[in-house]
């Protein structure tokens, strides 16, 4: 079935729910909207508000085919704008398939169905209502193109609540994703997460950027600054250590990148705005350390090291109270005092159009120490 409470849930898990409460970061006051219809026999427009998301819809529906047509608005949302641009990418999918001659521009989609009988006519414009209700919230969900393509084969079938369709991969047994194509490989030596950043440049990005268009000289710096910090800069967070966190290591393996080459860990994630991002910068030639405050990234520590590609290289940060020591296959590198103790969570991510490998990663707290993905290479 369907419902308008949208698509939207927080499981009982800390960072699930922590980190997914974040899409209502950029929200302060919630505006109190009223919703419009007006109705006759054979014409209808509405006009739908829900706190910052907006939807309209006028529709003329005759027997006669040649005056018939369903036009609709769509445009806005509460999550960051990452998350609002795939939603413009699935709708605009879904509308496509319909039959929608559909027009997208940023987080802005328009599009129209016209000279359809009238039997047609009335049967989209109950689908449209579906998919109005199905991905009512989905901009504060979404993380990724590959759910978009999912969803998008999911409405056809009729499974319009799309968190009870989708599979948990693997990977999300360990990681929360954020951004980017992450998925867990095998080979010989054994399990690798793999970071595919090969579509980086492709669908997508056209999309979002075009979204620069829809806002003032004002508002630019902001999204670039969210197109940074939720696409550029996909993260995989560990879900289940936040506290006590003195020590994190992974290896990672760069093999390729048309535009980016740079993978890394991060530390001390106190949300998706605020975090620590230690960085092996291959164009560079240098490891670095970055802070990102209020979703702006400021680079605190660069330290020229050639970093070669297609082979294994053991990143590894020592923290304590405020103190952040990096050390790159045992050589150190990097000391940072940070103006405040370094907690949070702590996780990988991948720049770009990187293609990485990361595996061995090894975190130790006031328990003791934890692997994922060991490997015996």
């Amino acid at each position: 079935g369907v419902n308008w409470e949208g698509t939207m849930s927080l499981d009982n898990s800390k960072i699930s729910t922590s980190l997914s409460t974040l899409a209502m970061s950029e929200i302060t006051d919630i505006p109190n909207y009223d919703s419009y219809a007006v109705l006759s026999d054979d014409y209808m427009n509405l006009s739908i508000r829900f706190a910052y998301h907006f939807a309209t819809i006028d529709t003329l529906c005759l027997d006669n085919p040649s005056q018939n047509y369903i036009s609709l608005q769509f445009s806005g949302g509460g999550g960051n704008y990452y998350g609002k641009t795939l939603r413009i990418s699935l709708l605009s999918i879904i509308l496509d398939k319909m039959g929608f001659q559909v027009s997208t521009k940023g987080d802005l989609i328009e599009a129209s169905f016209a000279r359809y009988d009238k039997q047609k006519t009335i049967n989209t414009i109950e689908i449209l209502g579906r998919l109005l209700a199905s991905t009512r919230l989905l901009d504060m969900t979404l993380s990724n193109q590959q759910d978009v393509i999912l969803y998008a084969d999911e409405f056809f079938k009729g499974n319009y609540d799309f968190l009870r369709v989708k599979k948990i991969t693997e990977i999300e047994t360990i990681f929360y994703l954020k951004g980017g194509n992450w998925s867990i490989v095998q080979d010989d030596t054994g399990k690798h997460c793999l970071h595919d950043g090969s579509y980086f440049n492709r669908g997508i990005m056209s999309n979002i950027t075009s979204l620069i268009d829809r806002f003032f000289t004002s508002k630019r710096g902001e999204f670039i600054s969210a197109l940074e910090t939720h696409h550029h800069f996909p993260l995989a967070i560990l879900k289940d250590k936040s506290s006590g966190i003195s020590y994190v290591s992974t290896r990672i393996k760069i093999l390729t990148g048309k535009t980016e080459k740079s993978a890394g860990l991060i530390v001390g994630l106190k949300n998706l705005n605020n975090y620590l991002a230690i960085a092996l910068e291959v164009d560079n030639g240098q490891v670095s350390l970055y802070e990102l405050i209020n979703g702006k990234r400021q680079l605190r520590v660069g330290k020229n090291k050639k970093i070669e590609i297609s082979i294994w290289h053991r990143l590894q940060c020592n923290i304590h109270e405020n103190s952040l020591n990096v050390y790159l296959n045992g050589v150190h590198l990097i000391e940072y005092q940070s103006e405040e103790n370094i907690q949070g969570y702590v996780g990988i991510w991948s720049k770009g159009d990187t293609l990485a490998l990361f595996n061995s990663i090894e975190l130790t707290d006031s328990v003791g120490t934890t692997s994922y993905l060991t490997n015996t290479a």
